[in-house]
């Protein structure tokens, strides 16, 4: 059943040293849906992400260095709030990539683990030196904490809004130099259908006609759950918001069931926010070849090929948490 949001509410998050803490998400003008997000009271999720040269190099914020592809990445990774299994996935200036665990010796797209509440653990890990390759430019390297991928949002009582923790760095090779030019992107900035004077969260993706939002200044929540074929194209609206308008570009893209998926044939939508408020247009993905149940989540980056460190809306955000149920196609 679709639910409805009023366009302007607040989504409250609490920001502490190395932390993000996920907060209650009211509509300041409905008191008929108050959204909540699953298990968010006492869930912390700290993460501390570093390496040799970049402790070398001095504290520089959002920025990574590595002196040479085979120099480990060293995450320090904790959460409260309960028991739960966690999915890594790592993207190079925002496309997936393959890595491995401390000296294991196959890289692989995703590391699957599992953590208690309370508990900390760390890990190192390396990045495929097929997939990146040093050179003069910053770079960005992005990690995608996803908590519970073997839960699905279909069975949840309430609405995840903070879908997973995501992490955005610039990556330095060598030495930390700000002079240096940052990599653009591979694909053109596109122009969306239709740009509207007002926000909502930052990512909404749903299957409602493009126009509804002129006719009623509403966004819709996505179903919690559709029911799809096996591979088979799948389209949706993006509903995507540019915070007090200071981001002039962003890219949006998607996992399904905790893995990368091409949409509209590309790895992400680079995107033209015109100094508006709202972006609005249509994506297709191919749906998943296995039958099953695959949770959806979509990320925009702001001002995705800036410096990470002097950009107003720093922290990518994800969408709304759904699940897509896949049956063979007849």
């Amino acid at each position: 059943m679709k639910r409805k949001i009023i366009i302007i509410f607040l989504l409250l998050s609490v920001f502490l040293v190395a932390c993000r803490v996920n907060s209650e998400t009211n509509s300041p003008t409905s008191s008929k849906f108050t959204p909540a997000i699953e298990n968010y009271k006492g869930s912390v999720f700290s993460t501390v992400i570093g390496t040799d040269s970049t402790k070398n190099a001095g504290r520089i914020g959002s920025s990574l260095v590595l002196q040479n592809i085979n120099e480990p990445i060293d995450i320090s990774f904790g959460q409260t709030g309960r028991d739960r299994e966690f999915g890594l996935t790592i993207y190079y200036d925002y496309r997936p990539i393959q890595f491995k665990i401390g000296r294991e010796e196959n890289y692989i797209d995703r590391f699957k683990f599992s953590i208690k509440d309370s508990e900390k653990i760390n890990m190192s890990l390396y990045l495929n030196d097929s997939e990146v390759i040093p050179d003069d430019l910053c770079h960005f390297l992005t990690f995608i904490f996803t908590p519970s991928p073997n839960e699905y949002a279909k069975d949840k009582k309430n609405v995840t809004y903070n879908s997973a923790q995501v992490y955005n760095y610039n990556l330095y090779f060598n030495n930390y130099d700000e002079s240096k030019k940052f990599v653009n992107s591979n694909y053109t900035i596109n122009t969306p259908y239709k740009y509207y004077p007002y926000e909502s969260n930052p990512l909404i993706l749903n299957t409602n006609i493009t126009n509804e939002i002129d006719a009623s200044e509403e966004v819709f929540l996505p179903d919690k759950c559709y029911r799809v074929n096996t591979d088979s194209l799948f389209e949706m609206n993006y509903i995507l918001s540019n915070p007090e308008g200071n981001s002039q570009t962003a890219i949006l893209f998607l996992e399904i069931g905790n893995e990368h998926v091409r949409i509209n044939d590309q790895e992400y939508i680079y995107i033209d926010l015109n100094n508006e408020l709202m972006a609005n247009d249509k994506l297709t993905f191919l749906t998943p070849k296995e039958p099953g149940l695959y949770d959806v989540i979509g990320f925009v980056v702001y001002d995705p090929f800036l410096d990470i460190n002097s950009n107003l809306n720093q922290i990518p955000e994800t969408s709304v948490r759904f699940t897509l149920e896949v049956v063979e196609k007849k």
